[in-house]
């Protein structure tokens, strides 16, 4: 097995990702920061169950659907995003403790 499958934190600030696709591989994820790294699509970081702390701020993410499949996240971060987010697609997020 690939060590980095067993990653818990990844910190990505600042860098400029077009895909995130290859991050929902990484299931052991407890932590990822995502934050002002451009992006406009996560969804694929919500196959990530186990994720407790997300920071998805300073980006352009258009929608959230499918984040109630996060059924982990206690802390999430949406500070700064250039595009409003509909807040309905939070509410099956019953373990949030921040936001």
């Amino acid at each position: 097995m690939p060590m980095w499958t067993q990653l818990e934190k990844l910190d990505l600030w600042n860098c400029p990702l077009s895909d995130v696709e290859a991050i929902s591989s990484l299931q052991s994820l407890k932590s990822l920061d995502l934050s002002s790294c451009e992006l406009s699509d996560v969804s694929p970081v919500f196959a990530l169950s186990g994720i407790e702390t997300l920071d998805l701020g300073s980006n352009s993410i258009e929608t959230l659907d499918g984040i109630d499949s996060m059924t982990s996240l206690k802390y999430l971060s949406l500070s700064f995003n250039d595009k409003e987010i509909d807040a309905e697609s939070l509410r099956g997020l019953t373990s949030l403790r921040g936001l």
